[in-house]
């Protein structure tokens, strides 16, 4: 997003805000879609649990990385909480609120970045995340054909709360070794 070009408060002026559905109605989403898009009309939920062959978190404020390997993921079949076009901005706007979110892997890799060291390595079969509540929001440029590949999106926790279940082995051995 080029944000030289947008003014505070333009991008969000209601009269450039247009809902071609209602959020409820995933048969007009759908068909919205294809229309739209090079999408193919999907029918039903999607796959649930859903698998990953590999997932990798940077958290740098900790100087780890984590690799997860055979990752589940469920809790996906979210509910659509927003959906509309901004004529303006010329993009697409998604949003879908998912309950019970869960991340799960039984081969995980925790890659502690060391100042001057190698880093240490650790693998730990129990590594589990689930999310109360999260909600994925994506905005979708070039509105008569939708880019995806240029598309944004991130994720938003409406609950500070969220349940980490991490075994011992992940943090053996980083201490100040020497």
């Amino acid at each position: 997003m080029d944000v030289r070009n947008v003014r505070k408060g333009d991008e969000n002026d209601l009269s450039n805000i247009k809902r071609p559905c209602r959020v409820y109605d995933m048969f007009c989403i759908r068909k919205y879609f294809a229309k739209h898009s090079r999408c193919k009309e999907a029918l039903g939920p999607a796959p649930t649990p859903l698998y990953k062959a590999q997932s990798t978190f940077y958290i740098p404020r900790a100087n780890l990385t984590i690799t997860s390997l055979r990752v589940e993921y469920s809790g996906i079949n979210g509910q659509v909480v927003e959906f509309y076009i901004n004529k303006k901005t010329n993009k697409l706007v998604l949003a879908v609120e998912f309950k019970a979110f869960m991340f799960r892997a039984d081969e995980n890799y925790f890659r502690f970045h060391r100042r001057g060291k190698e880093p240490i390595v650790n693998m730990e079969p129990i590594f589990n995340i689930t999310y109360p509540s999260l909600v994925g929001t994506i905005t979708i440029p070039n509105l008569k054909d939708l880019r995806f590949k240029d598309s944004e999106s991130f994720l938003y926790r409406d609950e500070p709360e969220l349940i980490v279940v991490i075994g011992p082995r992940a943090f053996s051995g980083t201490g100040n070794e020497h």
